[in-house]
């Protein structure tokens, strides 16, 4: 199914799949507005419908997602949801995470936290039985963060770009 580390199946296999697809539209969107989020997610939906696979599946799958690429990736991800899911100062401050490290906090407790929560209420949403995507798009990528377009982009027609991303999808 993946290339995540063995450490980490443990973990991921008790989450549910609402958890899995808000972990990954945080680790893919956290900086992107309400929009962007939803695109990340609709593109998650329209591969597991394509496959057949459940949105967890197409998250976790090898090379989907390139926050879940690496073992460090994934800790960092895992880290920073647990971050701002328990954000309270008065919380942390007698049940700090086990293995929470500061720098994994992402944008920081005000805007992560309410990034987070965004990406909770679009996962459950998306997840939710019937939910049909808006969206054509399959792949995504940030310009920001590539000198070049990956090579898939050339099989592909722009459906749309939202905050840092631009979204394809399949022609046919």
């Amino acid at each position: 199914m993946t290339r995540i580390g063995e450490k980490m199946i443990e973990e991921l296999i008790k989450l549910s799949e609402a958890a899995v697809v808000a972990m990954t539209i945080l680790g893919e969107a956290e900086g992107e507005p309400w929009a962007g989020k939803v695109m990340v997610a609709e593109t998650i939906v329209n591969r597991a419908k394509a496959s057949g696979g459940s949105l967890k599946y197409e998250c976790l799958k090898a090379n989907q997602f390139s926050c879940w690429n690496g073992e460090e990736q994934q800790r960092k991800l895992i880290n920073r949801a647990a971050c701002y899911e328990n954000n309270s100062p008065a919380r942390n401050a007698t049940h700090p995470p086990a293995t929470l490290e500061r720098s994994d906090c992402g944008l920081g407790s005000v805007a992560g936290g309410q990034a987070w929560r965004d990406c909770k209420e679009i996962a459950r949403s998306v997840c939710q039985a019937g939910y049909q995507s808006t969206t054509t798009a399959t792949h995504y990528y940030a310009p920001a963060l590539r000198s070049v377009p990956p090579v898939w982009v050339k099989n592909m027609k722009l459906a749309a770009v939202v905050g840092g991303h631009r979204f394809y999808r399949e022609t046919k």
